[in-house]
C-alpha cells in the first residue's frame, strides 16, 4: 500500500463522523438523529440504524418492545445485536397488519443475535446467507432460509416456525442455538443446510424438517410435542445425536429412502405403538434408542433430558468425529462410564460422569466444565505446554497462554548463572539443579525456594554454576 493513499484515507476517517462503529437503538432517546452514535441520538427505529450502518459496523438495541410497521431488512455485511439478549428484546411483527417477516437478512457477513421475535407472519427469512443465532422465534408463521446460487452459503439461520427454515455451512445454511416454539406450521425446515444445538416444540407440524431439496443435517436437536414428526427427513436428510420426544404422530419419518439417523433418542410418541418410533423399515438406523430396543432412558427429571448415570445411552454411540459438541455445547465424546476410553452418547446431551477425567489433566470432567472453563478433551487448554492441572498447582491460568510457570531466560552474570522466570503468586516456588538426564539415580536439587506470596517474574543468580554443565527447573508446589 503506497504512504500517500493510507494518509488520505486516515484523514477521510478522523474528519468524518458517520464513519462510527457503533449505532444505537432506544426507542425513548431524547435527541435521535444520525448517525446515531450516541444513546442520546439513538435511533427510535431499528431500520433507521441499520440503514445508516456501513459494512463491519453494529448496530446495538436496547431493551424493550418494538412494535414494527414494515419488516426490517438487512442486506450489508453488519452486525444487529441487542442489550441483555432475547428475554428483554422483543421485535413484534405486528401480524395481520404487517405480512412480512419480522426480519429479512441478506449477506454473508450479516448477522442478527439476541432478540425474540414474536407475532410475525414469518419469524424471519434469511436469503440464503446471514447469521440469525441465539433469538427466540414464538407465534410465528415460519422462519425460512433459502438457497441463492451461486453463493457459498455460510449463514448461521435461526430458529422456524413453518415452511423453510436453515442455515447452512458450504452448501446452505446453518441454524445454531435457537429455541423455536408454538411455531403455527413445521419449526424448521433446513434445504441444504444443518441444523444444530436447537429446541424445538410445540409446533402445529413437523418439528424440524431437513432435507427438501438436497443434502441436510440436524445435529445436536431437542424436537417434541410437536403435532407431527419430531423430525421429517426428505432428501438425503440425516439426524445425528438427536433426541426425539412426545410428538403426537412420528418420532423420526423418513421422506424417502436416502436419509439415515444415528445415535438418536427417539421415545413416547403418539398413541399407535407402530408409528411412535424411529421408522423401522429404513435401511440407515445406527445406535439409536427407542421404545423397540428396550427399557426408557433414564433423564434426570421429566423436563430435564440430560442423561443419569447408568442408563444404557451413555458411552452407546457410534463414532461421529463430525458431531464435536452437545446440545449444551460441551464437547463430544466425553468418559461417560469412567472406564479411560471416551465414546459418544447417544442423544443430544453427553453425560459428564462425576469423578471422570477425559484427558487425563488430573482434573475431573465436571470440574472443568462448571467450575475452571478450561477443557475436558484437551490436556493443555490454553496450549502453552503446561498442563491444566499442573497450571491451577502453579497458581498461573490455564486459560491464558501468557501465564505459566516457565523460564525466560538464563545467562551468565557477576560470577554465576542468571535464571529468570515468570509463575503464579499463590504456591512456592524452587529452582532445581541437576548434571545429567542420562542417569536415572540422580534426583534434582533444589537450591532457592520462594514462599508464597511470590512475584509473578522472578531472577536469581547461581554462583555455584561455574565450569561444568547443569540443567535447571522451576517447580511449583501447593
Amino acid at each position: 500500500m503506497k504512504p500517500t493513499l493510507f494518509l488520505s484515507l486516515l484523514s477521510l476517517l478522523l474528519l468524518d463522523p458517520a464513519f462510527a462503529d457503533t449505532r444505537y437503538v432506544w426507542a425513548d432517546s431524547p435527541s435521535p438523529g444520525a448517525p446515531f452514535a450516541t444513546w442520546d441520538t439513538a435511533a427510535h427505529a431499528i431500520q433507521e440504524a441499520v440503514d445508516a450502518s456501513l459494512f463491519g459496523e453494529v448496530v446495538v438495541v436496547t431493551n424493550g418492545v418494538y412494535v414494527l410497521s414494515q419488516q426490517i431488512t438487512i442486506t450489508n455485511g453488519i452486525t444487529v445485536r441487542s442489550v441483555d439478549g432475547p428475554s428483554c428484546c422483543i421485535v413484534d411483527g405486528n401480524y395481520p397488519a404487517v405480512s412480512n417477516p419480522c426480519v429479512y437478512v441478506s449477506h454473508p457477513d450479516a448477522v442478527v443475535s439476541g432478540f425474540t421475535f414474536r407475532n410475525g407472519y414469518l419469524g424471519a427469512l434469511i436469503e440464503g446467507y446471514g447469521l440469525v443465532s441465539q433469538c427466540i422465534v414464538t407465534n410465528c408463521g415460519a422462519v425460512r432460509i433459502r438457497e441463492v446460487d451461486p453463493w457459498p452459503n455460510v449463514a448461521h439461520g435461526l430458529n422456524g416456525t413453518e415452511t423453510r427454515a436453515t442455515m447452512v455451512s458450504a452448501v446452505g445454511g446453518v441454524l445454531s442455538q435457537c429455541m423455536v416454539v408454538n411455531g403455527r406450521e413445521n419449526g424448521v425446515v433446513a434445504d441444504a443446510g444443518v441444523v444444530e444445538r436447537c429446541i424445538v416444540k410445540n409446533c402445529a407440524r413437523s418439528g424440524i424438517w431437513a432435507g427438501d431439496d438436497a443434502a441436510a443435517c440436524v445435529v445436536n436437536c431437542l424436537a417434541m410435542g410437536n403435532a407431527y414428526a419430531g423430525i421429517l427427513l426428505g432428501d438425503d436428510g440425516n439426524a445425528r445425536n438427536c433426541t426425539v420426544l412426545s410428538n403426537r404422530t412420528y418420532g423420526v419419518r423418513f421422506a424417502d429412502e436416502s436419509g439415515s439417523v444415528y445415535n438418536t433418542i427417539s421415545w413416547f410418541h403418539g398413541e399407535d405403538e407402530d408409528i411412535s418410533v424411529i421408522q423401522d423399515d429404513h435401511p440407515t438406523v445406527v445406535s439409536c434408542w427407542t421404545e423397540d430396543d428396550g427399557p426408557p432412558p433414564q433423564f434426570v427429571s421429566p423436563n430435564n433430558f440430560h442423561l443419569t448415570l447408568g442408563t444404557f445411552c451413555i458411552d452407546a454411540g457410534a463414532d461421529l468425529p463430525e458431531t464435536a459438541t452437545d446440545l449444551d455445547g460441551y464437547p463430544r465424546p466425553l468418559d461417560g462410564v469412567n472406564d479411560g476410553i471416551p465414546r459418544w452418547d447417544i442423544g443430544c446431551y453427553e453425560f459428564v460422569h462425576p469423578v471422570a477425567d477425559t484427558d487425563g489433566d488430573g482434573l475431573t470432567d465436571t470440574n472443568e466444565l462448571t467450575g475452571i472453563g478450561t477443557s475436558p478433551v484437551l490436556a493443555d487448554t490454553d496450549g502453552d505446554s503446561a498442563g491444566d492441572g499442573d497450571e491451577l498447582v502453579a497458581d498461573t491460568d490455564p486459560l491464558d497462554a501468557d501465564s505459566a510457570l516457565a523460564i525466560l531466560g538464563i545467562r551468565r552474570e557477576a560470577g554465576g548463572m542468571r535464571l529468570d522466570w515468570k509463575g503464579g503468586c499463590d504456591a512456592w516456588q524452587f529452582l532445581e539443579v541437576r548434571d545429567t538426564l542420562a542417569t536415572t539415580g540422580e534426583t534434582w536439587t533444589a537450591i532457592y525456594g520462594i514462599p508464597p506470596p511470590t512475584p509473578l517474574t522472578n531472577a536469581v543468580i547461581d554462583f555455584g554454576a561455574t565450569n561444568r554443565t547443569l540443567l535447571y527447573r522451576i517447580r511449583a508446589e501447593r
